[in-house]
């Protein structure tokens, strides 16, 4: 896939958000679509603040 997923592509569903004080950082756990091998951590970048103010919803 190139280091890029298509928009709609299901990597896993978001079980709870854990603001810091800064509101800069978020701790978020989420569940995968698929089985992994092991423990992961990522960065997830959003493109405007609105993303982060509303949940995405799943349709």
């Amino acid at each position: 896939m190139g280091q890029h997923f298509p928009a709609g592509y299901l990597v896993g569903q978001v079980s709870k958000v854990q603001r810091h004080n800064s509101g800069e950082f978020a701790q978020i756990d989420v569940t995968p679509a698929a089985q992994l091998a092991g423990g992961h951590h990522v960065v997830v970048l959003f493109s405007d603040s609105l993303a982060m103010e509303q949940p995405h919803v799943n349709r």
